[in-house]
């Protein structure tokens, strides 16, 4: 008999379409499920079909797709109690074994067929035509087969127990689908275990696993190797392969062959039991039933609560809950996590965390129940009496989906109420429940009332179960997908953009109102569909879906078609309206369109890059700031020099690319004529009356204005905000070809036919060794800026504060350099507490003090102390042991966190509020990383402002790297060295794992380019290795020898150059005995293992 129930299970299975449907599911994602795993993590030189990262994918794929195994396998026994055959089947002289074993295998076989899709789609992933087949390896089906034997295949096993035997006891189809979510339970709650190997150990996807047992591997060893069948794998798969086989053998102890349980027995014996009184003599009143729209609502009020109420009665719901808030409470320990430091619970870092860890509950939620909910007469076999009931078909499914949108509400009630205990247990009492409400119910609650309309469109459509359930993942698939391969216009990708995160200076801005048109529009989409499902739905005996929808429309009443038509015509006005503002007002560009434009520029604009254009010396602008209105409008003028050998005819000015600016009124003190042939690049061409002689100076008068019009969606225009305005001056004309706006990707700069791009140039380029950056427009200028904003803002930049008024409810600050400044300083606004002090330079002869100002959001006063000890102490080192600090003040000015870096300008440090200033730093375990970011922020007062580097390879070397060294220094001073030790191990594995994802080979540091894991990460540890070997005194003297000699400014001496890491290394190894020349030589010139 085991042979005829395996093979009945086969032949079932066989001859429904949702095994096809299944196994054509995973082969299609399969086919780009290395891209989508993988997205936005760059694999480097390793192959995307080495067999790790197929592994990798492969473990990840069967662990998104657990609820097809449990389709296949929890339905195996229960579908014999599902078409109530039991009784037929087991009053045949079968025995247990042959009966579970053969409906085990015969499922299980299927299963494996379904999951073969994993292992063919990967291999026909590798010749589909949008891959570049450089990121491949040649084909080797090992490398695919033995990742899905040893990796796919016991998970399977694993999680195919577990659904055949839930199934088999419980009956439940529910339960059966819990038993999925604790499954992706363990998987979480293996993350929360800080021990690797016990991670590793107990991981049923494999993924820290494979993580853990390929450790230490080369970039060559994880493109060669096949995955390790030792180890922590073999123990790994041993675990979860004993623990398949031990569940299977208390699931074949435990079941009974039996048409009931003896619970149930009793059960209907006690109702037996009851005694019902013989005859009825009580007369039923009379009943007028009424049709209209109070009885309709009154209807659809008492549906959803009678729906809702069924699902919360039942156990699994509460039992995915419970899961998860087993996942909440095991991974809510790193919120906003920021150089290995735990920020504050501020409540946008808790509803963040809180949304990502409850995402996927909610989706099953949503998937199964949305399921469950349609079908729960038709289980019951009540669908035929309900079907005949006087109930709108547009009130029933209606109803189904309110009841859901209240279990969401529900369920995010309960997170809310979670997070505010957490922030109470941690010492954190500002809720801000207004931002809570807004989180969940203005960003969350949208997302799953789109996809909701979504699943129910599709359970009526497909009129099946389980198939409507599989279209409904396969929807949210696609629709994931093809917003990765570029399809982003809000009008046509389903639900539109996210909102943009919360902010404490800012809110959520300006980008609120875009959202809220957008996710109108698709709520009325959702209508529709809601609507469509309300006619498709299965009713009676008639399942085939045009008879289903020509009966569905018949039945369609006056009040229905008129609402259907509302939702349709404001459907089309607000999508018209959206695209009025994004495509009219605005302009919207594609990728494609995007790409086209830049490789247009540069194709026409390239022979300009090096042609001689005169230099800014002098700046003075006056820059109205009207942030209300996200608007500004600047006057001004630049005096330029020619400091090239030859006479300058034309100038090349080049617009900021933006559609809402506009540069106007560009005028010379000289007649000039203007040649807009290049007018689609913003480029224009001004052809002076009178050359510009080499030395002769040229004043130019521009008007730029920024007018916002209508709103965009695609929360990009982050310059100039309500609160917290930073922008600097890249946004001005700039003279002559800019590099930026070139095609950056080097695959799609193949696809244009475009030379290879150098992230930098050659250490002896002369063309950029006499650029301090790309494009350099100046070589130090002056700068006179008067700034307005709106009251009761305050505006920043570099300079001295030389006067401050308010007239008209504006306040204005002038503020004046007295020296020369690199041509780089911000414009910033925001309402800002502020924290003053004073220190004197030891270094500085003048012993004139220096103000010290914190310009912060209120309520961010954690890390002031940190911030502004950091600010004195490392004054005083970089000043003793470089140079003086140059200027009179240093001011540290707080901005929203749509950007997250600290940037160093002339006097005045932009900072982010997601890093430092809202960091909960123990001073037991962490580093303070407040501190230290602000010792190298400061540090580029020395090291970018004082001394400039060429624009070669190797600038970031003396730019980046030398700052992580004088950080190091100051939190050496201030710090035991177990906390520097602690921070350069961090440095070391954020090195080893960026280095391991790089795709480029390793420079020398002496000749990195912009990759931010070696003038960062390695030069801080190579820079303290240095010092070590030869001594920090001597370090600090070659770097004051380095500075003098190559001062950007009042500097007789400099060549008429920028200074190169050739020149850095000189005085390296003049500082360094001979016996030492050798670790300047492997720590720079060469590429070596850290350690």
């Amino acid at each position: 008999m085991l042979y005829e129930f395996f093979l009945f299970e086969i032949k079932y299975r066989l001859k429904r379409p949702e095994t096809y449907l299944f196994f054509l599911l995973l082969f299609l994602f399969s086919v780009v499920g290395v891209e989508f795993i993988f997205q936005g993590i760059d694999l480097g030189l390793v192959k995307k079909n080495s067999p790790l990262v197929i592994a990798k994918a492969m473990g990840a794929i069967t662990g998104l797709s657990m609820i097809i195994a449990s389709m296949i396998m929890g339905v195996s026994v229960l579908r014999d109690f599902q078409y109530d055959v039991t009784s037929l089947i087991y009053v045949n002289p079968i025995s247990k074994k042959n009966y579970l074993l053969g409906r085990f295998l015969g499922s299980f076989a299927v299963l494996l067929f379904i999951f073969s899709g994993v292992l063919w789609g990967m291999m026909t992933g590798k010749f589909m035509p949008w891959n570049d087949q450089s990121e491949f390896m040649s084909f080797q089906f090992i490398n695919y087969l033995q990742p899905f034997l040893w990796v796919v295949l016991p998970t399977l096993f694993f999680g195919a127990s577990v659904f055949f035997v839930t199934g088999a006891l419980s009956k439940n189809l529910m339960v059966v689908y819990t038993q999925g979510v604790v499954i992706f339970v363990l998987f979480m709650i293996t993350k929360g275990i800080t021990d690797e190997t016990f991670q590793a150990l107990l991981d049923p996807f494999s993924l820290t696993t494979l993580t853990k047992a390929t450790k230490g591997w080369t970039v060559m060893d994880r493109n060669s190797l096949l995955i390790p069948v030792s180890g922590i794998m073999l123990l790994n798969k041993l675990f979860w392969i004993t623990l398949g086989i031990s569940v299977l053998t208390i699931g074949y102890i435990k079941f009974q062959l039996m048409v009931i349980n003896q619970k149930t027995f009793n059960k209907k014996q006690k109702q037996k039991a009851k005694t019902l009184p013989d005859t009825f003599t009580k007369s039923l009143p009379s009943v007028t039933p009424v049709f209209h729209i109070k009885a309709q609502f009154a209807q659809l009020l008492l549906n959803t609560w009678f729906h809702s109420v069924s699902i919360l009665k039942l156990i699994s719901f509460w039992a995915i809950i419970l899961c998860c808030f087993i996942i909440i409470l095991v991974n809510s320990v790193s919120l906003g996590t920021s150089y290995g430091v735990d920020s504050y619970p501020t409540t946008y870092f808790i509803i963040e965390e809180l949304r990502e860890m409850s995402i996927y509950f909610f989706m099953i939620i949503l998937v199964f129940y949305s399921g469950e909910i349609m079908w729960k007469e038709r289980d019951v076999k009540l669908d035929l009496i309900h079907d005949a009931s006087p109930l709108s078909s547009f009130v029933n499914v209606s109803s189904r989906f309110l009841a859901l949108l209240f279990i969401y509400a529900i369920v995010m009630l309960s997170l809310i109420a979670a997070g505010i205990l957490f922030q109470t247990l941690n010492g954190y009492y500002r809720y801000e429940l207004d931002v809570y409400f807004f989180g969940f119910f203005l960003e969350l609650f949208p997302f799953l009332a789109l996809y909701t309309f979504a699943s129910m469109f599709f359970q009526a459509l497909t009129g099946n179960k389980f198939i409507g359930m599989l279209a409904t993942i396969a929807f949210a698939i696609i629709n994931v997908a093809i917003g990765i391969f570029g399809l982003e216009h809000a009008l046509l990708n389903f639900g539109g953009q996210a909102l943009t995160p919360y902010s404490d200076m800012n809110g959520f801005g300006h980008f609120l109102n875009a959202y809220l048109w957008v996710k109108i529009y698709w709520v009325l989409f959702g209508l529709l569909l809601l609507i469509f499902a309300s006619v498709l739905m299965v009713k009676g005996t008639e399942t085939g879906l045009r008879k289903r929808g020509t009966s569905g429309l018949k039945q369609m009443g006056k009040p229905l078609r008129i609402f259907s038509l509302v939702c349709l015509t404001l459907f089309i006005s607000i999508g018209s309206y959206i695209f009025y503002n994004t495509n009219v007002l605005n302009e919207f560009w594609t990728k494609g369109e995007q790409d086209d434009f830049r490789t247009g520029y540069e194709k026409t604009l390239k022979q300009f890059e090096y042609i001689p254009q005169p230099k800014i010396t002098d700046v003075n602008l006056k820059i109205n700031l009207l942030p209300s209105q996200r608007a500004y409008e600047i006057t001004g003028y630049y005096i330029v020099t020619n400091t090239s050998q030859v006479p300058i005819r034309e100038i090349h000015v080049q617009k900021l690319l933006e559609s809402n600016v506009e540069l106007t009124d560009v005028t010379f003190d000289r007649n000039a004529r203007t040649n807009n042939r290049y007018k689609k690049y913003h480029y224009t061409i001004y052809q002076l009356s009178q050359s510009l002689a080499p030395g002769d100076t040229l004043k130019m008068n521009f008007k730029q204005t920024l007018r916002p019009k209508g709103f965009e969606t695609d929360n990009s225009d982050i310059d100039v905000v309500y609160n917290g305005t930073f922008f600097d001056n890249a946004v001005l004309p700039t003279f002559g070809y800019q590099k930026k706006y070139e095609l950056q990707d080097e695959e799609d700069r193949k696809d244009f036919k475009l030379a290879p791009r150098p992230q930098k140039s050659k250490r002896d380029d002369v063309r950029e060794l006499v650029n301090a950056r790309s494009g350099s427009d100046s070589h130090g200028i002056t700068l006179d800026i008067v700034i307005s904003t709106e009251a009761p803002q305050t505006a920043l930049t570099s300079g001295d504060l030389v006067a401050t008024w308010n007239t008209s409810g504006r306040n204005y600050f002038h503020y004046k350099t007295n020296q020369r400044i690199i041509h780089f300083y911000p414009i910033v606004s925001g309402q800002y507490e502020v924290m003053r002090n004073t220190c004197i330079p030891s270094g500085n002869t003048s012993k004139e003090h220096v103000d010290l100002e914190i310009y912060y959001q209120k309520g961010h006063e954690y890390n002031l102390t940190r911030m502004m000890e950091s600010m004195k102490m490392s004054l005083n080192y970089y000043s003793k042991h470089f140079s003086p600090y140059q200027y009179k003040q240093l001011r540290i000015v707080e901005f929203p966190r749509y950007r997250t870096f600290a940037q160093s300008l002339p006097g005045i440090i932009p900072f982010s509020e997601a890093i430092g200033f809202v960091m909960n730093i123990n001073d037991k375990k962490d580093v303070d990383m407040a501190f230290y970011i602000t010792a190298h922020e400061v540090a580029h007062q020395w090291w970018g402002l004082q001394l400039e580097a060429a624009n070669v390879q190797g600038q970031n070397m003396i730019l980046e790297t030398l700052a992580q060294y004088s950080a190091i220094m100051v939190l050496k001073e201030k710090y035991p060295d177990e906390k520097v030790e602690q921070f350069l191990k961090f440095q070391l594995d954020e090195y080893t794992e960026a280095n391991l994802k790089s795709s480029k080979k390793e420079l020398p540091l002496a000749l990195v380019e912009n990759e931010e894991h070696i003038y960062y990460n390695k030069g801080a540890l190579s820079m303290y290795e240095l010092q070590k070997q030869i001594g920090e005194e001597n370090v600090n003297k070659a770097l004051q020898h380095f500075l003098k000699d190559w001062h950007s400014f009042n500097n007789s001496q400099k060549p008429n150059r920028y200074a190169t890491t050739v020149d850095l290394i000189k005085y390296f190894r003049e500082a360094a005995p001979d016996s030492k020349q050798h670790v300047i030589t492997d720590l720079f010139e060469q590429v070596n293992s850290i350690k």
